[in-house]
Protein backbone atom coordinates (compact mmCIF):
# COMPACT_ATOMS: atom_id res chain seq x y z
CA UNK A 1 0.00 0.00 0.00
CA UNK A 2 1.06 3.17 -0.84
CA UNK A 3 1.06 5.85 1.89
CA UNK A 4 1.58 10.04 1.36
CA UNK A 5 1.72 12.13 4.36
CA UNK A 6 -0.98 14.45 4.25
CA UNK A 7 0.07 16.87 6.81
CA UNK A 8 3.33 17.56 9.08
CA UNK A 9 4.01 15.15 12.19
CA UNK A 10 4.32 17.67 14.07
CA UNK A 11 0.75 18.10 14.38
CA UNK A 12 0.02 14.99 15.99
CA UNK A 13 1.91 15.68 19.04
CA UNK A 14 0.65 13.55 22.17
CA UNK A 15 1.77 15.97 24.41
CA UNK A 16 -1.01 18.45 23.41
CA UNK A 17 -3.46 15.82 24.64
CA UNK A 18 -4.30 14.75 28.03
CA UNK A 19 -3.77 11.20 29.47
CA UNK A 20 -7.71 10.06 29.08
CA UNK A 21 -7.54 11.44 25.14
CA UNK A 22 -4.04 10.14 24.46
CA UNK A 23 -5.63 6.29 25.44
CA UNK A 24 -8.65 7.11 23.46
CA UNK A 25 -6.52 7.95 20.16
CA UNK A 26 -4.09 5.47 21.02
CA UNK A 27 -6.81 2.65 20.44
CA UNK A 28 -8.49 4.36 17.55
CA UNK A 29 -5.14 4.63 15.83
CA UNK A 30 -4.13 0.72 16.20
CA UNK A 31 -7.62 -0.13 14.94
CA UNK A 32 -7.28 2.07 11.86
CA UNK A 33 -4.10 0.95 11.16
CA UNK A 34 -5.41 -2.64 11.10
CA UNK A 35 -8.24 -1.44 8.61
CA UNK A 36 -5.68 0.42 6.60
CA UNK A 37 -8.04 4.17 7.29
CA UNK A 38 -5.45 5.67 9.57
CA UNK A 39 -4.72 8.72 6.10
CA UNK A 40 -8.42 9.89 6.76
CA UNK A 41 -7.16 11.59 9.99
CA UNK A 42 -5.52 14.66 9.40
CA UNK A 43 -4.96 15.96 12.85
CA UNK A 44 -5.25 15.83 16.27
CA UNK A 45 -6.47 17.71 19.14
CA UNK A 46 -8.22 18.99 22.52
CA UNK A 47 -9.86 16.85 25.10
CA UNK A 48 -13.84 15.69 25.74
CA UNK A 49 -14.63 14.56 29.29
CA UNK A 50 -17.21 12.32 28.22
CA UNK A 51 -16.87 7.97 28.28
CA UNK A 52 -13.48 7.01 28.95
CA UNK A 53 -11.17 9.85 28.18
CA UNK A 54 -12.54 11.91 24.81
CA UNK A 55 -10.56 14.28 21.74
CA UNK A 56 -11.56 15.51 18.82
CA UNK A 57 -10.04 14.77 15.52
CA UNK A 58 -10.13 16.15 12.05
CA UNK A 59 -10.55 14.42 8.90
CA UNK A 60 -9.76 15.12 4.96
CA UNK A 61 -13.63 13.76 3.94
CA UNK A 62 -15.98 12.98 7.01
CA UNK A 63 -18.62 11.33 4.84
CA UNK A 64 -16.12 9.23 3.08
CA UNK A 65 -13.88 8.29 6.40
CA UNK A 66 -17.19 7.00 8.31
CA UNK A 67 -18.68 5.29 5.27
CA UNK A 68 -15.36 3.42 5.22
CA UNK A 69 -15.89 2.90 8.85
CA UNK A 70 -18.92 1.15 8.27
CA UNK A 71 -17.77 -0.97 4.90
CA UNK A 72 -14.67 -2.33 7.37
CA UNK A 73 -17.75 -3.87 9.38
CA UNK A 74 -15.71 -3.26 12.48
CA UNK A 75 -18.02 -0.11 13.04
CA UNK A 76 -21.97 0.50 13.16
CA UNK A 77 -24.32 3.44 12.81
CA UNK A 78 -26.29 4.02 16.22
CA UNK A 79 -29.68 3.59 15.20
CA UNK A 80 -32.47 5.59 16.77
CA UNK A 81 -32.75 4.20 19.33
CA UNK A 82 -29.38 3.99 20.27
CA UNK A 83 -28.91 7.37 20.20
CA UNK A 84 -30.34 8.97 23.38
CA UNK A 85 -27.57 11.40 24.12
CA UNK A 86 -26.06 11.83 20.51
CA UNK A 87 -29.13 14.38 19.14
CA UNK A 88 -28.57 15.85 15.68
CA UNK A 89 -25.03 14.17 14.95
CA UNK A 90 -24.01 11.03 13.31
CA UNK A 91 -22.68 8.64 16.10
CA UNK A 92 -21.06 5.38 15.21
CA UNK A 93 -19.57 2.92 17.29
CA UNK A 94 -16.91 0.10 17.61
CA UNK A 95 -18.08 -3.39 17.06
CA UNK A 96 -17.01 -6.45 19.36
CA UNK A 97 -14.60 -4.72 21.58
CA UNK A 98 -14.63 -3.82 25.26
CA UNK A 99 -13.79 -0.83 25.99
CA UNK A 100 -15.88 0.23 22.65
CA UNK A 101 -14.28 3.32 20.96
CA UNK A 102 -17.93 5.49 19.74
CA UNK A 103 -16.81 8.35 17.24
CA UNK A 104 -19.62 11.36 16.71
CA UNK A 105 -19.06 13.72 14.02
CA UNK A 106 -20.21 17.30 15.40
CA UNK A 107 -21.72 20.53 13.75
CA UNK A 108 -18.51 21.88 13.95
CA UNK A 109 -17.11 19.28 11.33
CA UNK A 110 -14.90 17.51 14.08
CA UNK A 111 -15.11 14.25 15.01
CA UNK A 112 -15.50 13.68 18.53
CA UNK A 113 -13.79 10.78 19.84
CA UNK A 114 -14.33 8.10 23.70
CA UNK A 115 -14.11 5.06 24.93
CA UNK A 116 -17.42 3.13 26.60
CA UNK A 117 -16.37 0.91 29.13
CA UNK A 118 -19.03 -0.91 28.65
CA UNK A 119 -20.20 -0.68 24.89
CA UNK A 120 -24.07 -1.90 23.96
CA UNK A 121 -23.18 -3.50 21.05
CA UNK A 122 -23.46 -7.16 20.03
CA UNK A 123 -22.74 -7.19 16.38
CA UNK A 124 -24.18 -5.31 13.23
CA UNK A 125 -26.54 -5.22 10.79
CA UNK A 126 -27.16 -5.80 7.16
CA UNK A 127 -27.47 -2.11 6.61
CA UNK A 128 -24.66 -1.06 8.46
CA UNK A 129 -26.62 0.14 12.12
CA UNK A 130 -25.87 -1.75 15.25
CA UNK A 131 -27.21 -4.08 17.42
CA UNK A 132 -27.58 -3.97 20.38
CA UNK A 133 -27.61 -6.59 22.60
CA UNK A 134 -30.34 -6.29 26.50
CA UNK A 135 -27.58 -7.35 28.94
CA UNK A 136 -24.59 -5.02 27.40
CA UNK A 137 -27.21 -2.43 27.17
CA UNK A 138 -28.11 -2.18 30.37
CA UNK A 139 -24.70 -1.79 31.63
CA UNK A 140 -24.09 0.44 29.05
CA UNK A 141 -26.96 2.28 30.24
CA UNK A 142 -26.06 2.17 33.89
CA UNK A 143 -22.33 2.43 33.64
CA UNK A 144 -21.70 5.13 30.80
CA UNK A 145 -25.15 6.65 29.62
CA UNK A 146 -25.83 8.04 33.43
CA UNK A 147 -22.67 8.90 33.93
CA UNK A 148 -22.38 10.55 30.52
CA UNK A 149 -25.19 12.72 31.64
CA UNK A 150 -23.43 13.08 34.87
CA UNK A 151 -19.66 13.48 34.08
CA UNK A 152 -18.52 11.63 36.43
CA UNK A 153 -15.97 9.41 34.54
CA UNK A 154 -12.39 9.45 35.18
CA UNK A 155 -9.63 7.77 33.62
CA UNK A 156 -7.00 6.33 35.34
CA UNK A 157 -3.94 4.15 34.86
CA UNK A 158 -5.25 1.93 32.03
CA UNK A 159 -8.28 2.85 29.25
CA UNK A 160 -11.62 0.99 31.20
CA UNK A 161 -11.23 1.73 34.48
CA UNK A 162 -14.19 4.23 35.87
CA UNK A 163 -13.68 5.92 38.84
CA UNK A 164 -14.47 8.86 40.85
CA UNK A 165 -11.95 11.73 41.50
CA UNK A 166 -11.48 13.27 45.15
CA UNK A 167 -11.79 16.22 43.61
CA UNK A 168 -14.80 15.85 41.04
CA UNK A 169 -16.37 14.89 44.45
CA UNK A 170 -15.65 17.69 46.10
CA UNK A 171 -16.40 19.89 42.76
CA UNK A 172 -19.94 18.37 42.63
CA UNK A 173 -20.56 18.65 46.42
CA UNK A 174 -20.07 22.34 45.76
CA UNK A 175 -22.20 22.43 42.50
CA UNK A 176 -25.00 20.79 44.51
CA UNK A 177 -25.12 22.89 47.57
CA UNK A 178 -25.72 26.13 45.81
CA UNK A 179 -28.26 24.35 43.24
CA UNK A 180 -30.16 22.28 45.66
CA UNK A 181 -32.55 25.36 46.82
CA UNK A 182 -33.09 26.68 42.89
CA UNK A 183 -36.52 26.05 41.80
CA UNK A 184 -35.35 25.35 38.28
CA UNK A 185 -35.87 21.31 37.68
CA UNK A 186 -32.48 20.82 36.03
CA UNK A 187 -30.32 23.09 38.12
CA UNK A 188 -31.74 20.61 40.77
CA UNK A 189 -31.38 16.95 39.26
CA UNK A 190 -28.33 17.49 37.25
CA UNK A 191 -26.64 17.90 40.16
CA UNK A 192 -28.22 15.68 42.45
CA UNK A 193 -27.73 12.63 39.80
CA UNK A 194 -24.11 13.64 39.51
CA UNK A 195 -23.00 13.98 43.10
CA UNK A 196 -25.49 10.67 43.92
CA UNK A 197 -23.36 8.99 41.08
CA UNK A 198 -20.17 9.84 42.24
CA UNK A 199 -20.86 8.69 45.73
CA UNK A 200 -22.12 5.21 44.74
CA UNK A 201 -19.09 4.56 43.23
CA UNK A 202 -17.60 5.51 46.86
CA UNK A 203 -19.94 3.10 48.12
CA UNK A 204 -22.16 6.14 49.90
CA UNK A 205 -24.93 4.19 49.11
CA UNK A 206 -27.36 5.80 51.51
CA UNK A 207 -26.51 9.24 50.17
CA UNK A 208 -27.00 8.53 46.92
CA UNK A 209 -30.19 6.97 47.32
CA UNK A 210 -30.83 10.15 48.52
CA UNK A 211 -29.75 12.32 45.56
CA UNK A 212 -31.42 10.17 43.25
CA UNK A 213 -34.80 10.62 44.64
CA UNK A 214 -33.91 14.27 44.90
CA UNK A 215 -33.59 14.13 40.82
CA UNK A 216 -36.49 12.33 40.49
CA UNK A 217 -38.77 14.57 42.47
CA UNK A 218 -37.71 17.45 40.43
CA UNK A 219 -40.22 15.95 37.17
CA UNK A 220 -37.11 16.95 34.92
CA UNK A 221 -37.99 14.54 31.76
CA UNK A 222 -34.61 13.04 31.54
CA UNK A 223 -32.52 13.19 34.55
CA UNK A 224 -35.29 12.20 36.58
CA UNK A 225 -36.10 9.04 34.67
CA UNK A 226 -32.37 8.61 34.76
CA UNK A 227 -32.24 8.93 38.52
CA UNK A 228 -34.70 6.27 38.75
CA UNK A 229 -32.68 3.32 36.70
CA UNK A 230 -29.87 4.11 38.64
CA UNK A 231 -31.73 4.31 41.94
CA UNK A 232 -33.83 0.79 41.30
CA UNK A 233 -30.85 -1.20 40.12
CA UNK A 234 -29.01 0.15 43.39
CA UNK A 235 -31.65 -0.83 45.16
CA UNK A 236 -31.97 -4.16 43.74
CA UNK A 237 -28.50 -4.91 44.00
CA UNK A 238 -28.58 -4.41 47.89
CA UNK A 239 -31.35 -6.72 48.04
CA UNK A 240 -34.32 -4.35 48.55
CA UNK A 241 -36.17 -5.68 46.28
CA UNK A 242 -39.57 -3.58 47.26
CA UNK A 243 -37.48 -0.80 46.94
CA UNK A 244 -36.97 -1.43 43.89
CA UNK A 245 -39.64 -2.36 42.30
CA UNK A 246 -41.13 0.82 43.70
CA UNK A 247 -39.04 2.52 41.57
CA UNK A 248 -38.95 0.75 38.63
CA UNK A 249 -42.62 1.21 38.84
CA UNK A 250 -42.52 5.16 39.07
CA UNK A 251 -39.72 5.37 35.66
CA UNK A 252 -42.29 3.02 33.77
CA UNK A 253 -45.29 6.05 34.63
CA UNK A 254 -42.67 8.21 33.15
CA UNK A 255 -42.80 7.08 29.76
CA UNK A 256 -39.42 7.89 29.31
CA UNK A 257 -38.61 6.93 25.48
CA UNK A 258 -36.08 4.51 26.81
CA UNK A 259 -35.77 4.88 30.29
CA UNK A 260 -39.24 3.49 31.17
CA UNK A 261 -38.89 0.54 28.31
CA UNK A 262 -35.74 -0.56 30.45
CA UNK A 263 -38.00 -0.49 33.84
CA UNK A 264 -40.33 -2.78 32.32
CA UNK A 265 -38.02 -5.41 31.62
CA UNK A 266 -35.83 -4.38 34.83
CA UNK A 267 -39.17 -4.99 36.66
CA UNK A 268 -40.68 -8.08 34.53
CA UNK A 269 -37.02 -9.38 35.67
CA UNK A 270 -37.41 -8.60 39.23
CA UNK A 271 -40.85 -9.95 39.76
CA UNK A 272 -39.75 -13.46 37.93
CA UNK A 273 -36.84 -13.73 40.63
CA UNK A 274 -39.57 -13.03 43.38
CA UNK A 275 -41.73 -15.91 42.37
CA UNK A 276 -44.45 -13.26 41.27
CA UNK A 277 -45.68 -15.58 38.31
CA UNK A 278 -49.16 -13.16 37.57
CA UNK A 279 -46.56 -10.04 38.24
CA UNK A 280 -44.22 -10.97 36.23
CA UNK A 281 -46.63 -12.64 33.45
CA UNK A 282 -48.27 -9.01 32.92
CA UNK A 283 -44.98 -6.93 32.93
CA UNK A 284 -43.43 -9.13 30.39
CA UNK A 285 -46.77 -8.76 28.19
CA UNK A 286 -46.57 -4.83 28.80
CA UNK A 287 -42.63 -4.93 27.22
CA UNK A 288 -44.39 -6.57 24.43
CA UNK A 289 -46.94 -4.28 24.11
CA UNK A 290 -44.44 -0.78 24.19
CA UNK A 291 -43.07 -2.28 20.66
CA UNK A 292 -39.61 -1.53 21.71
CA UNK A 293 -36.89 -2.77 19.00
CA UNK A 294 -34.61 -4.00 21.70
CA UNK A 295 -36.95 -4.73 24.56
CA UNK A 296 -40.32 -6.55 23.23
CA UNK A 297 -38.48 -8.94 21.39
CA UNK A 298 -36.56 -9.84 24.44
CA UNK A 299 -39.44 -10.11 26.53
CA UNK A 300 -41.27 -12.03 24.06
CA UNK A 301 -38.20 -14.61 24.63
CA UNK A 302 -38.61 -14.22 28.36
CA UNK A 303 -42.22 -14.49 28.49
CA UNK A 304 -41.86 -17.69 26.06
CA UNK A 305 -39.36 -19.78 29.05
CA UNK A 306 -41.25 -17.96 31.76
CA UNK A 307 -44.45 -19.69 30.14
CA UNK A 308 -42.92 -23.04 29.26
CA UNK A 309 -41.63 -23.55 33.08
CA UNK A 310 -45.63 -22.93 34.17
CA UNK A 311 -46.71 -25.80 31.67
CA UNK A 312 -48.51 -23.15 29.34
CA UNK A 313 -47.52 -24.69 26.11
CA UNK A 314 -50.04 -22.81 23.53
CA UNK A 315 -48.87 -19.68 24.97
CA UNK A 316 -45.31 -20.03 25.25
CA UNK A 317 -45.41 -21.07 21.49
CA UNK A 318 -47.62 -17.95 20.72
CA UNK A 319 -44.83 -15.70 22.73
CA UNK A 320 -41.71 -17.40 21.04
CA UNK A 321 -43.41 -17.07 17.54
CA UNK A 322 -43.86 -13.05 18.01
CA UNK A 323 -40.00 -12.92 19.06
CA UNK A 324 -39.50 -15.14 15.53
CA UNK A 325 -41.70 -12.59 13.59
CA UNK A 326 -39.35 -9.28 15.32
CA UNK A 327 -36.48 -10.95 13.09
CA UNK A 328 -34.44 -8.94 15.89
CA UNK A 329 -30.51 -10.28 14.82
CA UNK A 330 -30.15 -11.49 18.31
CA UNK A 331 -33.38 -13.18 20.06
CA UNK A 332 -35.44 -14.33 16.48
CA UNK A 333 -32.87 -17.22 16.84
CA UNK A 334 -32.91 -17.87 20.22
CA UNK A 335 -36.66 -17.80 20.22
CA UNK A 336 -36.18 -20.26 17.10
CA UNK A 337 -34.12 -22.30 19.00
CA UNK A 338 -35.50 -22.21 22.46
CA UNK A 339 -39.49 -23.23 21.01
CA UNK A 340 -37.29 -26.39 19.07
CA UNK A 341 -36.12 -27.40 22.61
CA UNK A 342 -39.84 -27.08 23.86
CA UNK A 343 -41.03 -29.16 21.86
CA UNK A 344 -38.57 -31.74 21.91
CA UNK A 345 -39.26 -32.48 26.15
CA UNK A 346 -42.69 -32.52 25.45
CA UNK A 347 -41.96 -35.57 22.53
CA UNK A 348 -43.06 -33.80 19.63
CA UNK A 349 -39.46 -34.64 17.60
CA UNK A 350 -40.78 -34.10 13.95
CA UNK A 351 -41.53 -30.56 14.90
CA UNK A 352 -38.42 -30.05 17.01
CA UNK A 353 -36.06 -31.17 14.27
CA UNK A 354 -37.68 -29.05 11.97
CA UNK A 355 -37.41 -25.99 14.79
CA UNK A 356 -33.71 -26.84 14.94
CA UNK A 357 -33.31 -27.03 11.07
CA UNK A 358 -34.78 -23.27 11.30
CA UNK A 359 -33.05 -22.17 13.71
CA UNK A 360 -29.55 -23.50 11.87
CA UNK A 361 -30.36 -22.09 8.52
CA UNK A 362 -30.16 -18.43 10.85
CA UNK A 363 -26.67 -18.77 10.63
CA UNK A 364 -26.55 -17.23 14.18
CA UNK A 365 -23.02 -17.32 15.65
CA UNK A 366 -24.22 -18.81 18.67
CA UNK A 367 -27.39 -20.25 18.24
CA UNK A 368 -26.52 -22.91 14.79
CA UNK A 369 -23.99 -24.23 16.58
CA UNK A 370 -26.03 -25.35 19.39
CA UNK A 371 -29.07 -26.50 16.81
CA UNK A 372 -26.72 -28.16 15.09
CA UNK A 373 -25.96 -30.29 18.93
CA UNK A 374 -29.26 -30.60 19.61
CA UNK A 375 -30.69 -31.59 16.53
CA UNK A 376 -28.29 -34.53 16.16
CA UNK A 377 -28.92 -35.69 19.76
CA UNK A 378 -32.30 -35.97 18.32
CA UNK A 379 -31.65 -38.12 15.23
CA UNK A 380 -29.63 -40.71 17.53
CA UNK A 381 -32.33 -40.96 19.81
CA UNK A 382 -35.04 -41.78 17.10
CA UNK A 383 -31.99 -44.27 15.74
CA UNK A 384 -30.68 -42.78 13.17
CA UNK A 385 -26.94 -43.04 13.57
CA UNK A 386 -25.64 -42.21 9.94
CA UNK A 387 -27.66 -38.55 9.97
CA UNK A 388 -26.59 -38.06 13.66
CA UNK A 389 -23.21 -38.44 13.17
CA UNK A 390 -23.20 -36.44 10.35
CA UNK A 391 -24.96 -33.63 12.18
CA UNK A 392 -22.38 -33.87 14.88
CA UNK A 393 -19.65 -33.67 12.27
CA UNK A 394 -21.53 -30.56 10.76
CA UNK A 395 -21.22 -28.74 14.04
CA UNK A 396 -17.59 -29.67 14.61
CA UNK A 397 -16.86 -28.21 11.59
CA UNK A 398 -18.27 -25.17 12.78
CA UNK A 399 -15.34 -25.01 15.97
CA UNK A 400 -18.10 -23.39 18.30
CA UNK A 401 -15.86 -22.75 21.61
CA UNK A 402 -19.20 -24.43 23.32
CA UNK A 403 -20.67 -26.43 21.13
CA UNK A 404 -18.14 -27.98 19.50
CA UNK A 405 -16.60 -29.46 22.19
CA UNK A 406 -19.28 -31.01 23.22
CA UNK A 407 -20.41 -32.23 19.71
CA UNK A 408 -16.98 -34.07 19.78
CA UNK A 409 -17.71 -36.11 22.53
CA UNK A 410 -21.50 -37.04 21.78
CA UNK A 411 -19.64 -38.57 18.33
CA UNK A 412 -16.88 -40.33 19.72
CA UNK A 413 -19.65 -41.92 22.39
CA UNK A 414 -21.41 -42.26 19.42
CA UNK A 415 -18.76 -44.04 17.13
CA UNK A 416 -17.73 -46.05 20.22
CA UNK A 417 -21.55 -47.50 20.80
CA UNK A 418 -21.20 -48.37 16.84
CA UNK A 419 -18.38 -50.38 17.39
CA UNK A 420 -15.55 -48.02 16.35
CA UNK A 421 -13.20 -47.36 19.15
CA UNK A 422 -10.20 -46.17 17.43
CA UNK A 423 -12.35 -43.58 15.28
CA UNK A 424 -13.90 -42.97 18.82
CA UNK A 425 -10.88 -42.06 20.54
CA UNK A 426 -9.93 -39.81 18.02
CA UNK A 427 -12.93 -37.80 18.79
CA UNK A 428 -11.77 -37.95 22.27
CA UNK A 429 -8.91 -36.74 21.82
CA UNK A 430 -9.85 -33.57 19.81
CA UNK A 431 -12.33 -32.74 22.20
CA UNK A 432 -9.39 -32.66 25.30
CA UNK A 433 -7.23 -30.44 22.28
CA UNK A 434 -10.17 -28.06 22.61
CA UNK A 435 -8.78 -27.31 26.38
CA UNK A 436 -12.95 -26.78 27.32
CA UNK A 437 -13.05 -26.63 31.05
CA UNK A 438 -15.60 -28.76 30.95
CA UNK A 439 -15.48 -31.18 28.26
CA UNK A 440 -12.17 -31.39 27.69
CA UNK A 441 -11.74 -33.38 31.03
CA UNK A 442 -14.77 -35.33 30.66
CA UNK A 443 -13.43 -36.66 27.16
CA UNK A 444 -10.10 -37.30 28.60
CA UNK A 445 -11.53 -40.26 30.80
CA UNK A 446 -13.26 -41.43 27.91
CA UNK A 447 -10.08 -41.58 26.25
CA UNK A 448 -8.49 -43.19 28.90
CA UNK A 449 -11.06 -46.05 28.83
CA UNK A 450 -10.92 -46.84 25.30
CA UNK A 451 -7.11 -46.77 25.29
CA UNK A 452 -6.85 -48.95 28.64
CA UNK A 453 -9.07 -51.47 26.50
CA UNK A 454 -7.27 -51.85 23.54
CA UNK A 455 -4.15 -52.37 25.58
CA UNK A 456 -2.57 -49.18 25.16
CA UNK A 457 -1.51 -48.07 28.45
CA UNK A 458 0.71 -45.23 28.44
CA UNK A 459 -1.45 -43.69 26.41
CA UNK A 460 -4.35 -44.39 29.26
CA UNK A 461 -2.41 -43.19 32.40
CA UNK A 462 -1.61 -39.60 30.15
CA UNK A 463 -5.18 -39.29 30.12
CA UNK A 464 -6.34 -40.07 32.88
CA UNK A 465 -3.42 -37.96 34.39
CA UNK A 466 -4.87 -35.43 32.39
CA UNK A 467 -8.49 -35.03 33.53
CA UNK A 468 -6.68 -35.17 37.31
CA UNK A 469 -4.54 -32.24 36.61
CA UNK A 470 -7.52 -30.53 35.31
CA UNK A 471 -9.13 -30.66 38.96
CA UNK A 472 -11.93 -30.92 37.34
CA UNK A 473 -15.07 -32.07 40.00
CA UNK A 474 -16.24 -35.02 38.54
CA UNK A 475 -13.71 -35.99 35.86
CA UNK A 476 -10.19 -35.77 38.03
CA UNK A 477 -12.64 -37.93 40.52
CA UNK A 478 -13.46 -40.27 37.72
CA UNK A 479 -9.81 -40.35 36.33
CA UNK A 480 -8.26 -41.05 39.55
CA UNK A 481 -10.52 -43.90 40.57
CA UNK A 482 -10.10 -45.21 36.65
CA UNK A 483 -6.15 -44.67 37.40
CA UNK A 484 -6.14 -46.61 40.56
CA UNK A 485 -7.62 -49.39 39.22
CA UNK A 486 -5.68 -49.48 35.80
CA UNK A 487 -2.51 -49.46 38.41
CA UNK A 488 -4.18 -52.27 40.43
CA UNK A 489 -4.48 -54.00 37.08
CA UNK A 490 -0.84 -53.46 35.99
CA UNK A 491 0.63 -54.30 39.49
CA UNK A 492 1.20 -51.35 40.97
CA UNK A 493 -0.30 -51.58 44.67
CA UNK A 494 1.01 -48.55 45.88
CA UNK A 495 0.12 -45.91 43.21
CA UNK A 496 -3.15 -47.70 43.23
CA UNK A 497 -3.64 -47.25 46.80
CA UNK A 498 -3.19 -43.76 46.68
CA UNK A 499 -5.29 -43.33 43.08
CA UNK A 500 -8.07 -44.77 45.20
CA UNK A 501 -7.56 -42.80 48.12
CA UNK A 502 -7.45 -39.40 46.20
CA UNK A 503 -10.71 -40.63 44.24
CA UNK A 504 -12.37 -41.13 47.82
CA UNK A 505 -11.49 -37.84 49.56
CA UNK A 506 -12.39 -36.18 45.79
CA UNK A 507 -15.95 -35.55 47.71
CA UNK A 508 -18.23 -36.69 44.56
CA UNK A 509 -20.84 -38.84 45.75
CA UNK A 510 -21.04 -41.35 42.84
CA UNK A 511 -17.18 -41.97 42.58
CA UNK A 512 -16.29 -41.75 46.38
CA UNK A 513 -18.33 -45.28 47.43
CA UNK A 514 -16.55 -47.14 44.43
CA UNK A 515 -12.87 -46.08 45.22
CA UNK A 516 -13.30 -46.93 48.70
CA UNK A 517 -15.08 -50.36 47.63
CA UNK A 518 -11.95 -50.80 44.91
CA UNK A 519 -9.36 -50.05 47.83
CA UNK A 520 -10.90 -52.06 50.08
CA UNK A 521 -10.70 -55.59 47.56
CA UNK A 522 -7.23 -54.31 47.10
CA UNK A 523 -6.07 -53.72 50.33
CA UNK A 524 -7.71 -57.72 51.21
CA UNK A 525 -6.16 -59.12 48.30
CA UNK A 526 -2.68 -57.26 49.52
CA UNK A 527 -3.14 -59.29 53.38
CA UNK A 528 -4.47 -55.90 54.96
CA UNK A 529 -7.41 -57.34 56.25
CA UNK A 530 -7.49 -53.69 59.05
CA UNK A 531 -7.69 -51.75 56.19
CA UNK A 532 -9.64 -53.41 53.76
CA UNK A 533 -12.31 -53.34 56.71
CA UNK A 534 -12.17 -50.11 57.25
CA UNK A 535 -12.20 -49.26 53.27
CA UNK A 536 -15.61 -51.14 53.50
CA UNK A 537 -16.63 -49.67 56.52
CA UNK A 538 -16.13 -46.17 54.96
CA UNK A 539 -17.99 -47.54 51.60
CA UNK A 540 -21.21 -48.81 53.52
CA UNK A 541 -21.48 -45.33 55.08
CA UNK A 542 -21.60 -43.44 51.75
CA UNK A 543 -25.27 -45.37 51.53
CA UNK A 544 -24.26 -45.79 48.11
CA UNK A 545 -27.42 -48.55 46.88
CA UNK A 546 -24.68 -50.43 45.36
CA UNK A 547 -20.89 -49.76 45.85
CA UNK A 548 -21.84 -49.95 49.80
CA UNK A 549 -24.56 -53.06 49.45
CA UNK A 550 -20.94 -54.73 47.92
CA UNK A 551 -19.45 -53.12 50.78
CA UNK A 552 -21.28 -54.42 53.40
CA UNK A 553 -20.73 -57.78 51.84
CA UNK A 554 -17.39 -57.68 52.22
CA UNK A 555 -16.99 -56.54 55.15
CA UNK A 556 -19.23 -58.79 56.86
CA UNK A 557 -17.36 -61.63 55.10
CA UNK A 558 -14.03 -60.84 56.75
CA UNK A 559 -15.65 -59.72 60.13
CA UNK A 560 -17.26 -63.17 60.23
CA UNK A 561 -13.80 -64.57 59.22
CA UNK A 562 -12.14 -62.97 61.77
CA UNK A 563 -14.18 -64.09 64.58
CA UNK A 564 -16.31 -60.95 65.15
CA UNK A 565 -19.96 -62.48 64.82
CA UNK A 566 -21.83 -59.01 65.89
CA UNK A 567 -20.08 -56.97 63.74
CA UNK A 568 -20.59 -59.35 60.48
CA UNK A 569 -24.73 -59.43 61.52
CA UNK A 570 -24.46 -55.82 61.74
CA UNK A 571 -22.64 -55.38 58.76
CA UNK A 572 -25.25 -57.99 56.57
CA UNK A 573 -28.04 -56.42 58.10
CA UNK A 574 -26.79 -53.18 56.87
CA UNK A 575 -26.92 -55.10 53.24
CA UNK A 576 -29.97 -56.68 53.62
CA UNK A 577 -31.10 -52.68 54.10
CA UNK A 578 -29.80 -51.68 51.44
CA UNK A 579 -31.02 -54.60 49.13
CA UNK A 580 -34.78 -54.02 50.32
CA UNK A 581 -34.40 -49.91 49.43
CA UNK A 582 -33.40 -50.91 45.97
CA UNK A 583 -36.73 -53.25 45.67
CA UNK A 584 -38.85 -50.59 47.06
CA UNK A 585 -37.00 -47.86 44.99
CA UNK A 586 -38.01 -49.81 41.17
Amino acid sequence: MTTTKSAPVAERKGSKIDLGARLVMTALYKRLFSLGLWQHIRSVGGNREKGIGGAYFVTHDNRAFFEDLIRSRSFCKDSAAGSILHKGVVSLREVAAQPGLHLELGADDRIYVHLDAHSPVGGIKADGTCRYERAKATEHIRRDVLRAFTGTLYVGDLAGRVSASSRELASAEHVWRKARDSTDPQAVAGPAVTLGALLEQQGHAARAQRLYRDAMATGHPEFGPAAAFSLAELLEERGDLDGAEEVYRWSIRTGHREFAAWAVSGLAALLEKRGNADGARDAYTTALAIQHPEISPWAAVKLGGFLVDQDEIAAAEAAYKLAIASAHPEFAPWAALDMASMQDKLGRRDDAAEGYRTAIAIEHPDVTPWAGLKLAALLEAQGDTAAALSAYEGVVAMNHPEATPWAWIRYGDLLEESGEPAAAQEAYRAAVATGHEDAAPDAAVKLAGLAAAAGDYPAARDAYQHAIDSAHPEAAAAAALGLGSLLEELGEPGGATRMYEEAASSGNHEVAPWALLGLGSLLEAEGDGRGARDAYARALQTAHPEAALSAAVKLGALLEAAGDEEGARNAYQAALALQEGQASSR
